[in-house]
């Protein structure tokens, strides 16, 4: 009889678990949502067509460099210099990003930048 409760108990927690991953947003499984510039409290993460990134401090104005690359249509990889190699879930939610680590642990939220409109004064 315990290990029937056991089973209905962990079940209920996986579908939870679920459910949380769902609500967050759209998982995003190509790099074309991704691309443009994304922004978090005081970094931004900018995003380009041909696999690299920048994560820049808004505060001190300084840039990492990386690269990413999406391994098995389902994590998102991030490869940051000095930081190292980040895994992650991505999700979009309108214009909002969210990364999640494999763990569950770490969880990032980022707004899509509006693009910079130059006015032609000529």
């Amino acid at each position: 009889m315990i290990s029937v409760r056991f089973l209905f108990v962990v079940s209920c927690m996986l579908m939870l678990f679920a459910c949380q991953e769902q609500q967050i947003g759209t998982p995003v499984t190509e790099k074309t949502p991704l691309v443009g510039k994304w922004e978090s409290g005081s970094r931004t993460f900018e995003v380009f067509e041909d696999g690299k990134l920048v994560l820049t401090d808004i505060l001190t104005k300084e840039s990492t460099t990386g690269s990413y690359q999406f391994i098995n249509n389902v994590v998102f990889r991030v490869k940051l210099g000095a930081l190292g190699v980040h895994d992650y879930k991505a999700y979009i939610h309108e214009d909002e990003l969210f990364l999640t680590s494999l763990d569950g642990e770490s969880f990032i939220g980022y707004t899509k930048c509006s693009p910079d409109v130059s006015v032609d004064n000529h």
